[in-house]
């Protein structure tokens, strides 16, 4: 997986910093102890600390304290007997741009539970995620709500961005045109966030023009995890096969997991040039282009610096075969390079838009707004929101707007370390390091414009309280990335109130036998 350009949150006090992955299943927030790390035995420790996107030492956090008598999680990762919840627990301080969250618990595995498909620590935004929950119980956020676009990790270097997350709301300059809602289905093992589509069809669409569906026949029902490395996990046989003979391509004998990157590895001269369209039965339908279809192998060398290699591309599929051939078939980040992706918990939706790839920013938030028989919302006062009626997914309701500049829209987690100035909270989180890059440079924003302006229109349907209001308040915002001409390393943003060099790793074994400490 893309260990260096997933997610550096801003935690704990004493200027630690670590970089996460996003997970839509996992619902508590996991780091790897520095003295626990479980890297392989022949990984330096620089190596290590770029893998596991740094690692945590609650000796160094003077607000760090351990739970001796363990904690109750809801997460319930398992193997071969031992228990996710058998790690060891924390309590410290989480730093989200101006605010903080003192008593915040966080997990550390004494086991390497993700296993090489996910080998940083994770922040949990499944259905009952203690970060949401924790935000909206203390009147950050409006809604259990969050939004995720994974950016472009481009072959080309000059057409990558970072991505960004957005809790508690969505960001309307990174949607482009009609979008799809769609009601999360009930938890099964074959689909543990929830979100299931019907992809209808893989159109390749080659450099000459010509076009062949990879699926046809068939059509697959496949699941949504933003935590997923890959594009996609088809079938080997009957889909990659033909994926292979439609583009006259043969996968190499090289394993699947020889770097951060997750696919099938092919030789230079013998891998696919052309895009792939993807179009599911809800209606959405969205191209993703070569560039990121097929990266250079990139791997992490023993002075911790990241390697890339062309002579050795991948592409991002993973089909299964023998024990995982009948796996549900999972779509993944890099399908979120060219969709935009909304998760309501509260109403138990997901929506779905073609993502326009743009470092624009306008905040939007999200929340729920019930409505008392007398037609006035929970909390006594007046919406302008009419109420719905709950309409099934077929016949799809537009929803209305109210739009507000006396509100928080958001918590941004985003492409740059943006600050931005907006009543009297920030709004941003943590920032994406793209390809070739894990330095940047902070962008200050200047103060949120007061003047409205229209967001788009979600269609779908909301179970609980029949729609969902939306306010706008950062019309038009802008944050710029500045990419530094140095070596791949996290460095100072100058400026900011955080180091963000690497901590230094106390002389630890790699790969203990015991539990974290």
């Amino acid at each position: 997986m893309e260990a260096p350009w997933c997610y550096q949150l801003l935690m704990y006090y004493l200027r630690m910093n670590l970089s996460m992955v996003p997970h839509s299943t996992l619902n508590e927030t996991w780091v790897y102890n520095t003295t626990a790390t479980f890297c392989p035995d022949d990984y330096t420790e620089a190596r290590c600390f770029t893998t596991r996107g740094g690692t945590y030492d609650p000796s160094r956090s003077s607000s760090a304290q351990i739970l001796l008598g363990g904690y109750h999680t809801i997460d319930l990762h398992s193997r071969n007997g031992d228990l996710v919840s058998n790690g060891a627990w924390v309590n410290d301080t989480l730093a989200i741009s101006n605010l903080t969250l003192d008593d915040y618990t966080v997990g550390m595995p004494d086991w390497d539970f993700n296993g090489p498909f996910d080998w940083q620590g994770n922040i949990g935004l499944g259905r009952q995620s203690r970060l949401l929950q924790r935000l909206v119980d203390d009147g950050h956020i409006a809604s259990r709500t969050y939004s995720f676009w994974w950016g472009r990790n481009s072959a080309t270097t000059s057409s990558s961005m970072d991505g960004h997350i957005v809790l508690g709301g969505y960001d309307a300059a990174k949607t482009s045109g009609p979008n799809i809602t769609q009601k999360m289905v009930p938890y099964a093992a074959g689909c543990t966030s929830g979100m299931l589509v019907t992809v209808s069809s893989m159109m390749l669409d080659f450099p000459n023009g010509t076009q062949a569906d990879m699926l046809a026949p068939s059509i697959l029902s496949a699941c949504l995890q933003i935590e997923w490395p890959t594009l996609i996990s088809p079938r080997f046989d009957p889909y990659f096969e033909r994926f292979e003979e439609l583009t006259n391509t043969r996968m190499n004998d090289l394993s699947t997991m020889l770097g951060l990157y997750t696919g099938r590895h092919f030789d230079a001269d013998n891998v696919y040039t052309g895009d792939i369209v993807m179009t599911t039965a809800e209606g959405l339908r969205v191209t993703i282009p070569n560039e990121l279809l097929v990266l250079p192998n990139a791997v992490v060398d023993n002075t911790g610096a990241v390697i890339h290699n062309a002579s050795d591309p991948i592409v991002m599929m993973a089909p299964t075969m023998t024990v995982n051939v009948n796996d549900n078939p999972q779509i993944g980040r890099p399908f979120f390079s060219s969709v935009y992706m909304m998760v309501n918990l509260d109403e138990e939706t997901f929506t779905l838009w073609p993502a326009n790839a743009t470092t624009d920013s306008r905040l939007v938030t999200v929340r729920s707004t019930c409505t008392t028989q007398d037609g006035n919302p929970d909390n006594g006062t007046v919406s302008a929101v009419p109420t719905a009626a709950v309409l099934p997914p077929s016949a799809p309701h537009r929803s209305a707007h109210v739009l507000s500049t006396g509100i928080i829209a958001a918590i941004g987690i985003g492409g740059a370390l943006l600050i931005t100035s907006m009543v009297t909270l920030g709004a941003f989180c943590v920032y994406k390091r793209k390809r070739r890059r894990l330095a940047v440079q902070s962008a200050q924003i200047g103060a949120a414009s007061t003047a409205q302006s229209s967001a788009p229109e979600i269609m779908g349907w909301h179970e609980k309280c029949g729609i969902s209001r939306v306010e706008e308040l950062l019309p038009q915002q802008r944050y710029m990335a500045q990419e530094l001409a140095t070596k791949e390393r996290v460095i100072e943003a100058p400026g900011g109130p955080w180091d963000f060099r690497p901590v230094e790793l106390s002389a630890a074994p790699k790969t203990p036998k015991g539990r974290p400490g």
